[in-house]
């Protein structure tokens, strides 16, 4: 375990933690694969702190995982719904929810005009990603006008199709689900 966490930027060294970690969550019972065969929650949560290790090293890729895992920031008797709740991206971490709709996704919007460089555009990125993992069941994503970059890299022939879609009188709205 302390190899672990002694920062590298190796490619080779990064990979070879990652098979073990891979080992050692197989042998805890985590599936890597869905029923259907296509990546697991966790195989993807893995490939994306993969991909921040090789990034930006080892210990950094390990700080963005620890701010993603510290948990409800509610007891769940506070986060139990019974109707709408309303919250920012910031908010949704460590949350879920059956439906999660999220709004104003224009391409002016988000990332936001403060952002600065190339770094804080991934991190609006993550935090896009990590809004759009809160649904359980189902993700609607609303848009007046141009899209934001992140829907339509991730998504090109949904936003192509929602263009295609006749607006309704009164709404300029595109819904993405």
């Amino acid at each position: 375990m302390t190899l672990m966490l002694a920062d590298t930027q190796s490619k080779e060294e990064i990979e070879n933690r990652f098979k073990k970690i891979k080992e050692w969550l197989e042998m805890a019972g985590y599936k890597m694969s869905n029923t259907k065969g296509d990546p697991s929650v966790t195989r993807i949560s893995l490939m994306s702190v993969y991909r921040w290790a090789i990034k930006d090293g080892w210990l950094k890729m390990l700080n963005i995982a620890a701010g993603m895992t510290m948990g409800n920031k509610k007891g769940y008797r506070e986060t139990e719904q019974s109707g709408i709740c309303l919250c920012t991206l910031h908010g949704s971490k460590g949350l879920e929810w059956k439906k999660v709709l999220i709004i104003n996704c224009n391409h002016d919007q988000i990332p936001s005009p403060k952002v600065i460089g190339d770094e804080g555009i991934e991190e609006e990125r993550r935090l896009f990603f990590v809004g759009m993992t809160r649904a359980e069941l189902e993700l609607y994503i609303t848009w007046h006008g141009k899209p934001l970059e992140f829907i339509t890299e991730s998504f090109p022939k949904v936003v192509e199709l929602a263009e295609e879609i006749p607006i309704i009188e009164g709404s300029e709205d595109m819904c993405l689900q």
